[in-house]
């Protein structure tokens, strides 16, 4: 009798080989020069966020309600100061996402890329600076709507959406120093606590 031998490898001899195989590719050196990028930690930044983006969401979905209903009675002198404050609770709210779109796509960098990382940071930090200022003059337009809804019980909410709209404002700021600016080889990474 003879033993019987096959040519091709048994699927444990092949798990094993590719288990070396990739070990091996993770064991091997960058090439020479090339780092892992030290990337912020983002969580706290998504996780106030989140929170704040529920909060300005919620007062935009109120205050169109409250529209909605002055459209339904035929309140026609009162809808547009209302309107005036949806509009720009509506600025406020695509001026916010922008902030979270930069930082998903932060997240979404290779470490393996240093220089992708870097010039997302710089633009981060410049980007996040820009919003906070943009919160700021929509948040000075609200201010001169205030007058005109004051008597509304809509009056309530917009005070509430001032004062998360500046509170997201000043986290912006504050988060932006976690990124280097564009270009600066010193890099700022403590994390920022809502």
């Amino acid at each position: 009798m003879h033993a019987c031998f096959s040519p091709r490898p048994t699927g444990r001899f092949m798990r094993l080989f590719m288990t070396v195989l990739v070990l091996a590719g993770l064991a091997l050196p960058l090439e020479p020069g090339q780092a892992l990028a030290a990337k912020v930690d983002t969580r706290a930044f998504s996780a106030f966020f989140s929170g704040q983006s529920a909060k300005i969401y919620d007062h935009l979905l109120k205050v169109t309600d409250y529209y909605t209903s002055l459209v339904k009675e035929g309140n026609t002198e009162r809808i547009k100061d209302v309107l005036a404050l949806r509009a720009s609770l509506s600025a406020c709210w695509e001026i916010f996402l922008n902030a979270g779109d930069m930082i998903f796509v932060y997240n979404q960098l290779d470490t393996a890329c240093p220089a992708d990382v870097d010039r997302m940071g710089g633009l981060i930090h410049t980007g996040l600076g820009i919003i906070a200022g943009k919160l700021d003059k929509e948040l000075e337009w609200m201010g001169l709507t205030e007058k005109n809804v004051g008597d509304l019980p809509v009056s309530v909410e917009l005070t509430q959406a001032r004062r998360d709209i500046a509170a997201a404002a000043t986290y912006f700021r504050q988060a932006a120093k976690l990124f280097p600016e564009a270009g600066s080889g010193g890099q700022t990474r403590q994390p920022v606590s809502p």
